[in-house]
Parts: C-alpha cells; sequence; structure tokens
C-alpha cells in the first residue's frame, strides 16, 4: 500500500516537474516573456529618446525660422562670421558670403 502511494507521489511530482519546465522554457513560457519585457522596457526607452531628440530639432528649426538673434548669434559663434563695422583680428577667419541673386543674374 505504501509503495503505491509513494509511486503515485514521484509520478505526480515528476509531472509537476515536467510541467514546470514546460512552462519555462517553451516557445511562450517565462523566459520568452521575461525577454519581451526587457525588449519592450528598450524600446520604450529608445522611444523616449527620440521624441526628446524631435523636440530639439523642431526647437532648433522654430529657432532659425523665427528668431534673428539666434540666427545672428550662430553665424557669429559657429562660422565666425562678423559685422561689416566690426573691427577684425588677425586671427580671425573672414568669410564673405557673396548674394545669391548677384552671382546668378551679373
Amino acid at each position: 500500500m505504501r509503495k503505491k502511494q509513494k509511486t503515485k507521489l514521484n509520478s505526480i511530482a515528476v509531472i509537476i516537474f515536467l510541467g514546470f519546465i514546460w512552462i519555462t522554457f517553451n516557445q511562450t513560457g517565462l523566459i520568452k516573456l521575461l525577454f519581451l519585457y526587457e525588449e519592450k522596457n528598450n524600446l520604450l526607452n529608445e522611444i523616449s529618446m527620440l521624441e526628446k531628440e524631435e523636440y530639439f530639432i523642431r526647437n532648433n528649426i522654430n529657432q532659425l525660422t523665427n528668431n534673428l538673434d539666434y540666427i545672428e548669434f550662430l553665424a557669429y559663434s559657429k562660422y565666425q562670421m562678423v559685422h561689416d563695422d566690426e573691427r577684425i583680428y588677425p586671427h580671425q577667419k573672414i568669410f564673405r558670403i557673396k548674394d545669391q541673386k548677384m552671382i546668378t543674374n551679373p
């Protein structure tokens, strides 16, 4: 009688163990779920970074189209352009920009 009960418990334990292995490692199991959860978090972080980058680019476009002070700041700092009445030091580079109308209509 005890041997039958022990065999029954062993078979139930084996079935539970196999079920646990199957639930954990099958194609739609827990490991796949954890992998998909991590991938979802990575994609959400990437979306957040892209949204911030898009905001920065839209803000920059808005500044370039509407803000003359910003354009002047960029021309002065990034491209080292100067006004006609400013004094130019020997170490400064001078960029002369020709008007497009003058180039096409001589």
